[in-house]
C-alpha cells in the first residue's frame, strides 16, 4: 500500500503540472465552460489512476435520486476523493470552498475563473448576502451546487455540527431540490494521511429532503447524512479499519 500510494502521488504531481501548463494560456479566454471541462479531464485521470495504481474504486448507490434540473448536493466530507469524483460525476458543478484556497498559486486562480464560491467566515452577514447572489447566478445558468455542510473533512464515524449556510440557501431557493449524500471514503484515504487503502468507496445519493422548520431541517439533514455515512462505514470489513 505504501509503494502504491507513493506511485499515485508522484504520477498525479506530474499529471497536475502537465495539465496546468495547458490551462495557463486557456485561462486568458476566461471561459468557465472550457476551464471546467479541463478540470473534468484532470479529475477523471486522477480517479482512474486511483483505481489502476491503488486499486481503489468508487461505487455510486441511488443515482436515480438525482433530478435533471439544477440541484444542491449536501455531502459528507471525509476525504479529497469525493471532491475530485464529484467534479467528474456532476455536470458543471460549483463547489462552496474556503476562501483560503484562493491563495494557492494557479490552483486558486482557476477556482475563481471556474465560478467556485469562496466563503470568508469572518465577514458574517456580508458573506451571506454575496453567497445568495452567487447562488442565484448558478441556478439561473443551470449549474449544480455542491456543499460540504460540516465545512471540513472528518474521520469515519466523526460528526461535526453542520454550518447554517445550507439553511439560508435552501430558504431562498426552495424550488431547488436538496440531495443529501453519504460516503465512507475516510476508511480508505483519511484526513491528513498519505496512505491509500485498496477497496471500494460507497457514495450513496439519498432521496431529496424538505423541511419547513429551519432548525429541524438542519438537524434532520445532519441526522440523515451521518446515519447513512456511519452505516456505509459499518458495512466495510473491520480489517480495513
Amino acid at each position: 500500500m505504501i509503494l502504491r500510494s507513493i506511485i499515485f502521488f508522484l504520477f498525479n504531481a506530474v499529471w497536475t503540472v502537465f495539465i496546468v501548463t495547458i490551462l495557463s494560456p486557456l485561462a486568458l479566454l476566461r471561459s468557465e465552460k472550457i476551464l471546467i471541462n479541463l478540470a473534468y479531464i484532470w479529475s477523471y485521470v486522477v480517479i482512474k489512476s486511483l483505481g489502476f495504481i491503488c486499486n481503489l474504486q468508487i461505487e455510486v448507490i441511488g443515482e436515480k435520486n438525482l433530478p435533471k434540473k439544477p440541484f444542491i448536493i449536501a455531502c459528507k466530507h471525509q476525504s479529497v476523493v469525493e471532491t475530485v469524483f464529484l467534479m467528474t460525476y456532476i455536470d458543471f458543478p460549483v463547489f462552496i470552498i474556503k476562501k483560503q484556497l484562493l491563495r494557492i498559486p494557479f490552483y486558486g486562480w482557476f477556482l475563481t475563473m471556474m465560478g467556485m464560491i469562496a466563503i470568508d467566515r469572518t465577514k458574517g452577514t456580508k458573506t451571506l448576502k454575496k453567497l445568495l447572489i452567487q447562488c442565484k447566478t448558478i441556478f439561473t445558468n443551470k449549474r449544480n451546487l455542491i456543499i460540504f455542510p460540516e465545512g471540513t473533512r472528518t474521520k469515519p464515524f466523526e460528526e461535526k455540527r453542520f454550518k447554517s449556510g445550507i439553511i439560508l440557501i435552501k430558504k431562498h431557493f426552495q424550488h431547488v431540490p436538496l440531495i443529501p449524500v453519504a460516503i465512507n471514503s475516510g476508511l480508505f484515504w483519511q484526513k491528513n494521511s498519505l496512505l491509500i487503502k485498496p477497496g471500494t468507496i460507497n457514495l450513496h445519493i439519498l432521496p431529496e429532503i424538505n423541511y419547513s422548520d429551519n432548525k429541524q431541517f438542519l438537524n434532520y439533514l445532519q441526522k440523515v447524512i451521518n446515519q447513512n455515512s456511519n452505516r456505509l462505514c459499518k458495512t466495510i470489513d473491520k480489517k480495513i479499519l
